[in-house]
């Protein structure tokens, strides 16, 4: 039989299309500047901005008849309106994974409502509070001063999930974050040795 050998050209052709299409080139990325309409000038509380997953809406905390409530915004027709109308907020609230829900901090509860309306319900009770994060599979991280806890979204008893560590003088954890794969978060720890501080 006969065996055909690619000549130099093909050779270089293959090599061509291969790096062609397995090159990543990088992408362009310009800042995107919104106005959201707010109750008042200057009343948002920054520390309480949050963007929502799918980027379809942001949330922040905002007086309202002289409460601070949660208000979101929408991307999609540039409206502002309060979706905690019986409920005072002071802390950033949580975006579920989906965007579909909120979990807010009020009267020494952790509290979920659905974005687009209705009441909104505890799923657990907290007696302090220092930041949190919702993972997958409906999971919520909180940080308290006794350390983290894992919280379901549907509700339920808080469960411990790690504690200060005092033989390594750490004081405090607190501001869990979500990693993109959902599952993990970073936090952050405080210690009297600020060389493990972080």
């Amino acid at each position: 039989s006969v065996r055909s050998r690619p000549d130099h050209s093909t050779r270089v052709l293959a090599a061509a299309s291969v790096w062609i299409f397995s090159r990543t080139d990088p992408i362009a990325r310009y800042p995107v500047r919104v106005t959201v309409p707010t109750p008042a000038a200057g009343t948002i509380d920054p520390l309480t901005v949050a963007m929502s997953p799918d980027a379809r809406h942001v949330a922040f905390v905002a007086p309202d008849n002289g409460e601070k409530r949660l208000w979101v915004h929408s991307f999609q027709d540039g409206q502002s309106r309060v979706v905690t109308p019986q409920d005072a907020v002071g802390f950033a609230p949580l975006w579920s994974p989906d965007g579909q829900a909120l979990i807010i901090l009020s009267e020494g509860g952790l509290k979920k409502f659905a974005v687009s309306g209705g009441a909104a319900h505890t799923i657990a009770e907290l007696k302090s509070y220092a930041g949190g994060c919702w993972l997958d599979e409906d999971v919520i991280v909180i940080a308290t001063g006794a350390g983290m806890v894992r919280i379901p979204a549907s509700g339920g008893l808080p469960v411990q999930l790690t504690k200060p560590d005092t033989s390594r003088s750490d004081t405090f954890y607190a501001a869990p974050s979500r990693l993109p794969d959902g599952r993990h978060f970073l936090y952050f720890r405080g210690s009297k040795d600020a060389n493990i501080a972080g």
